[in-house]
């Protein structure tokens, strides 16, 4: 059995849903907040996922971070060595969307010079009737 262990940052603008997002996977879906509740710094879930057809698993330590920008600076001496990053947006706001690119540098500069795999989030893509980024825009 081998368990491979995977730091991964989520950062993302204030009030796009991440730290809900992180709560439901690390609860597999059975929990998700009804109410808004800052992140102020950093949060640490860990999730352990199992690899299909075999006995491994990946150990996950989900860094959600703050979105403020008061919080900079203690985001970033939480960032050490990640793995991977996910930057978050609400798709309902395309200010957050904008500031995307802006996230991505951030989460990049943790490890100048080398590959850090990372992906673009989406989230409260259930609101498709206060939809205000468009599929054609993520694209």
């Amino acid at each position: 059995m081998v368990v491979l262990r995977a730091q991964v940052i989520l950062a993302g603008d204030p009030s796009v849903g991440k730290s809900a997002l992180t709560q439901a996977f690390h609860s597999d879906g059975t929990h998700f907040p009804k109410n808004y509740t800052m992140t102020a710094g950093v949060e640490v879930f860990v999730k352990s996922v199992n690899i299909p057809e075999t006995s491994d698993s990946v150990e996950l330590y989900i860094y959600d971070s703050a979105g403020k920008e008061m919080f900079a600076d203690i985001v970033q001496q939480h960032w050490t060595q990640p793995n991977m990053f996910l930057v978050a947006y609400d798709a309902t706001n395309e200010q957050s969307f904008n500031a995307c690119n802006k996230w991505y540098e951030r989460c990049r500069a943790q490890k100048p010079n080398q590959n850090l795999p990372g992906a673009l989030v989406a989230i409260k893509t259930d609101l498709k009737q206060r939809r205000s980024v468009s599929t054609k825009t993520r694209a």
